[in-house]
């Protein structure tokens, strides 16, 4: 049963506002259920009973375009609209994905590689989110803030360590 999925396009009718998922949306969920279901869920148990994080998992979302679906074709991604990217979330959780790997996608996809793609150059782009969308990179987001944080990482400090070709940053 699909009941749970709620949100949708919204389409005005004689003042009245319907929100309704497209044709096409509706499809693309129930592809992304169905492959959640046959070709993902069955992984997750055992990367969750190891405590691991599995690769297989990681390149079936990346094979079947989830890894990359909010950028553009020219960058590797899949062009999808942000209704089509929550429903794909949707649609894999209750497939049976486990939250885990959902969490990881959600922080590669869009803690990271959306950052880069909202606040990025076009070098900068064209760099990293082919090899994000594609599962060449697995991208994350750190987050420091001086002097507070979580009650396990507030004692952390930044400091920027200069390298002759790159920056390396290092945590205290």
């Amino acid at each position: 049963m699909h009941h749970a999925f709620t949100m949708g396009s919204t389409i005005i009718k004689g003042g009245v506002m319907e929100f309704k998922f497209t044709e096409e949306q509706l499809m693309f969920r129930d592809s992304v259920y169905r492959y959640g279901k046959e070709q993902i869920a069955p992984l997750c148990e055992a990367a969750d009973l190891k405590g691991e994080f599995s690769p297989e998992i990681w390149g079936k979302l990346a094979s079947y375009g989830i890894l990359g679906l909010p950028f553009p074709e020219e960058l590797g991604g899949g062009g999808a609209d942000i209704v089509s990217c929550c429903l794909a979330g949707e649609a894999l959780g209750h497939a049976g994905v486990d939250g885990g790997t959902l969490l990881a996608w959600g922080a590669h996809t869009y803690l990271c590689a959306h950052n880069i793609y909202t606040f990025g150059n076009e070098e900068q782009k064209k760099k990293y989110i082919p090899k994000l969308a594609n599962s060449e990179w697995i991208g994350c987001m750190g987050l420091t803030e001086p002097g507070s944080g979580s009650l396990e990482f507030g004692h952390l400090r930044m400091y920027l360590k200069l390298n002759l070709d790159r920056h390396t940053y290092n945590l205290l």
